[in-house]
């Protein structure tokens, strides 16, 4: 359209050439009143030109930086009441205070956080189904039974029949994390802090989420994991457990493939990997074989594995105390519910454990994050799934 009008105007100053020459005061008077139109059209579509640029190709002078939120600086004013420079951590944080103490990031900018969680867990490299509720509990219906079809003969009525559902209820559950961190990190609070704090808080519920998926027992505010999940299928090693043969991994195939299940990927510890690479096949051919490239996931037996130190290998069973398990399944089957909020709490005199002692905050002058995100875990149908039990390497 823009360029119609441009057209337009010019072929007009053309058509006006031959009056200009005509000495007729009347004549003169009107091609000048067209010819400052003209020149206010052409002004305006300056002006469009300009506005379009300017929104398609903006340079970095016509648009404003796009500010992420700063877990550093918001820490520092937690702790210390330093809000300057802060300003839009402090507006998102003050609309989610508690009256505990505690702040809830809203979900704009907890999303990001949590993307970095879920891309430092197991899980993230598995298709598993993630929900966000806004709600809760959150129920997913499931299929229970299903119709039944029958042969019939002429003139013979249809036995009716129909599919029954029921559903699994998710409810919002806490992952916790205690963080401690150096005050002069927290007072300083750049960019660099900041990357330092998001790492602290996203290692310590990735391990925990992933360990509770797992082997999560269910009690007290524990998920449910897979292996402690009824109606999961198993394949045991033994009463003392044993080492996996490639007989065993087609067993638990089998478990999966016999309840109409289609089996994704394998999960199990790097131990677990290093027993099974051993293993070869009657013509000599390993059953693990060489990754073909980086961009893809290594096989066995032609399904994606994944491993995780998350699984423990000191598990007892019968009189061995150095097992572990593998669990295999239809991947879409497990549901991760994410209620989108990230609670903070800072204690600058809490103790927390350090792996070896009790230590205290107010001692070291650091400060004790608590990191607090509401999730939930169930598997949609447990008989798409099996562990293998007993497993030693």
């Amino acid at each position: 359209m823009i360029a119609e009008v441009q057209n337009l105007t010019k072929t007009l100053r053309e058509d006006f050439e031959d009056y200009r020459k005509s000495k007729d005061p009347l004549i003169q008077e009107k091609i000048s009143a067209v010819e400052s139109r003209i020149n206010t059209l052409e002004e305006k579509l300056e002006q469009a030109l300009a506005v379009r640029n300017k929104t398609q190709f903006p340079t970095e002078s016509d648009s404003e930086p796009v500010q992420e939120f700063s877990y550093a600086k918001a820490l520092r004013g937690i702790v210390f009441g330093r809000w300057d420079g802060a300003e839009r951590e402090q507006k998102a944080l003050s609309e989610g205070t508690d009256s505990a103490g505690g702040y809830l990031v809203p979900p704009e900018q907890a999303r990001e956080l949590i993307d970095l969680l879920r891309a430092r867990t197991v899980f993230n490299n598995l298709p598993v189904t993630r929900y966000t509720p806004t709600f809760a509990p959150f129920d997913l219906p499931r299929l229970a039974s299903g119709a039944t079809g029958y042969m019939v003969g002429e003139n013979t009525d249809i036995t009716a029949s129909q599919p029954s559902f029921d559903q699994v209820r998710l409810t919002p559950k806490k992952a916790a994390g205690l963080v401690p961190i150096s005050n002069n990190l927290i007072r300083r609070a750049d960019p660099a802090v900041d990357q330092i704090v998001r790492n602290d808080l996203v290692a310590v519920i990735a391990r925990l989420l992933d360990l509770q998926y797992l082997q999560g027992d269910g009690s007290g505010g524990n998920l449910t994991g897979i292996i402690n999940t009824s109606g999961v299928n198993e394949v045991s090693l033994g009463e003392d457990g044993g080492t996996p043969s490639i007989d065993t991994l087609y067993d638990a195939l089998y478990e999966v493939e016999r309840n109409n299940g289609m089996a994704t990927a394998w999960v199990f510890h790097p131990r677990t990997k290093n027993t099974l690479r051993k293993i070869k096949t009657t013509d000599g051919q390993y059953i693990l074989q060489p990754q073909v490239s980086a961009s893809e996931p290594p096989t066995l037996l032609g399904l994606p594995y994944y491993t995780t130190t998350r699984i423990p290998i000191n598990l007892t069973v019968g009189e061995s105390t150095d097992c572990s398990y593998i669990v295999v399944g239809q991947w879409s089957e497990a549901v991760i519910a994410e209620w989108m909020g990230l609670q903070l709490e800072a204690s600058r005199e809490a103790s927390y454990f350090d792996g070896s002692q009790l230590q205290s905050a107010f001692s070291r002058d650091q400060t004790v994050i608590r990191a607090i995100l509401e999730v939930d875990f169930a598997l949609r149908q447990p008989k798409a799934f099996c562990k293998v039990t007993g497993v030693r390497p």
